[in-house]
């Protein structure tokens, strides 16, 4: 007998939670249609330097990611289309990849050197480089009675 272990397997018999969570919404057709929304996963590291992101973006093309800065604000924005008809491997049965568009913004809340950005994409990483300006001390204001 096969026996397919989840987080849920060995403990919690929520029955219900673990097919909301195999399947999306109950009333959503986990193969035609796309989850709601979603959003690539990163990794953010600071120094007092400079800020990293690492994002996830297999199956992107380096055309496919727009970033863009504005201030201390940084988008970062892309495009991955599902194409059903160019199946190779026979009828789709389940689709648990995430197609489609996503937006994500995070305010850096320092001032930055824009025109030293470096943005690198391999191996279906995004890498992003942001110097800070230097010169931007943070400092904390005490608060008088």
């Amino acid at each position: 007998m096969s026996s397919m272990l989840s987080p849920r397997a060995l403990g919690d018999r929520d029955h219900f939670g673990t097919l909301t969570d195999e399947f999306g919404r109950p009333d959503q057709n986990p193969v035609l249609e796309p989850p709601l929304s979603w959003m690539p996963r990163v990794d953010i590291s600071e120094t007092d330097r400079q800020f990293t992101f690492k994002m996830d973006l297999a199956g992107f093309e380096p055309d496919d990611i727009e970033v863009d800065v504005c201030g201390d604000e940084l988008l970062i924005s892309g495009k991955r289309e599902q194409n059903h008809n160019q199946l190779e491997h026979g009828e789709l049965i389940r689709s648990e990849r995430h197609f489609g568009t996503f937006q994500r913004c995070f305010n850096l809340h320092c001032a930055v050197k824009t025109n030293e950005i470096d943005a690198k994409f391999k191996n279906g990483i995004l890498t992003l480089t942001i110097p800070k300006l230097e010169g931007q001390d943070f400092m904390k204001i005490p608060v008088h009675e």
